[in-house]
């Protein structure tokens, strides 16, 4: 298909975004602490919420937007025509959201729970968060209030990355650094290692399809072994898709007929590219490259999800514009456009997104990043997350 390509520019308004922290947000923890190689920690310890910051106060003379700051539109992304969406469940086919009615940006971001630094979360079922602790292997359940709970002290992995949940429910985590995913049963926290390859590095960024499978973003060691895989998590039979240097983030469009992936945090510098690319459920089409979204900002891009609206959610740290300093997410629309979702300042670290289960307070309108400070923001967007297998 042929595709239409347009320079586009950050809509944001001129009111700058803001993140606030309530007072009070904390959390315990119903078991022991973490053993084995990573040392011993208590899992019940909490980084402090960041100090946040905005921009710009509401209503400030000094809020600009992007083309007043810079004298004319700064080219920040080429994305091309979207794929068209409709808002529905891709199952059903039914309504589920009116996508010509989504609310504004930007919008406020707010710390709703402390938690053990990670670099990603996903959320099950049952209306918990599941985290695995950056550089500690600890396996967190954890509730929007209440105690958290430790499903499993040590996962035995050498970097938790990539977090997700099968169809059935298992919980899986990537180790980064090799070809190895903790498989955790979320009723006894057993863990059964899969290991993949080969010929295939570790993963950063982890989804799972609707046909059960696990699609990777590995980006360590450049081609041949860097790129988009396809793991069975049965038999840990894996394949490449598309080999490449640096792919980090990875999420599927709504209805799967698209597979989006980026250039993550070893692309610094706003040179991180976003690609996408047709799916039909066994490969993967051509490949567009579609620039990088951040090349007016200085920031990097790192964990993706994507809305019923066929939005494109992207957690950022570093940029630096008018708009936003530090860590944001940004949004690319179906209309072409990039725009800020909220700005989280410089006292925030968030490589990793995901939409709330809509099941015991995570909202499922509501965008979460994960802070390796040891936070999780809430961003209230408006518009639902694609429906994942295991909800």
């Amino acid at each position: 298909m042929g595709w239409i390509h347009r320079v586009l520019a950050v809509t944001v308004g001129a009111t700058a975004c803001s993140a606030t922290t309530p007072a009070g947000t904390g959390s315990g923890t119903s078991s022991g602490s973490s053993s084995g190689g990573a040392g011993t920690t208590d899992p019940g310890t909490t980084a402090p919420a960041p100090e946040t910051t905005s921009s710009a106060d509401e209503g400030s003379s000094d809020a600009t937007t992007a083309t007043e700051s810079s004298g004319g539109i700064p080219i920040i992304f080429d994305v091309g025509d979207m794929p068209a969406t409709t808002g529905s469940d891709s199952t059903t086919g039914e309504p589920m959201f009116d996508c010509s009615n989504i609310p504004a940006l930007p919008v406020e971001a707010t710390v709703v729970r402390q938690v053990p630094g990670g670099e990603d979360l996903e959320f099950d079922a049952h209306g918990n968060l599941v985290l695995a602790v950056r550089g500690q292997n600890a396996l967190f359940l954890i509730p929007r209030e209440g105690d958290q709970v430790l499903l499993n002290p040590d996962i035995n992995l050498t970097s938790t990355a990539g977090t997700a949940v099968l169809p059935d429910g298992d919980i899986v985590v990537a180790d980064e650094f090799s070809p190895l995913i903790a498989r955790v049963d979320p009723d006894t926290g057993q863990m059964t290692p899969i290991t993949y390859g080969p010929g295939i590095g570790g993963c950063n960024g982890l989804v799972v399809g609707s046909d059960g499978m696990m699609y990777c973003a590995t980006y360590w060691d450049g081609p041949p072994t860097s790129g988009v895989a396809r793991i069975d998590p049965d038999t840990g039979d894996a394949e490449f898709l598309y080999q490449a240097a640096g792919i980090d983030g990875i999420t599927f469009a709504a209805d799967e007929t698209y597979l989006y992936f980026n250039e993550g945090e070893f692309y610094g510098g706003g040179t991180g590219h976003l690609f996408r690319a047709p799916f039909d459920g066994d490969e993967l089409g051509e490949v567009e490259d579609l620039g990088p979204p951040l090349a007016a900002t200085q920031g990097t891009v790192d964990g993706m999800v994507a809305d019923v609206c066929g939005n494109v959610y992207i957690a950022t740290q570093g940029l630096n514009s008018p708009q936003c300093a530090g860590s944001s997410a940004v949004r690319v629309t179906p209309d072409d456009e990039v725009e800020i979702v909220a700005c989280l300042g410089n006292g925030a670290f968030t490589p990793g997104a995901a939409f709330g289960s809509g099941v015991g307070g995570w909202e499922a309108d509501a965008l979460y990043l994960i802070d390796w400070l040891g936070v999780v923001w809430e961003i209230p967007v408006g518009v639902p997350g694609a429906r994942l297998p295991h909800l």
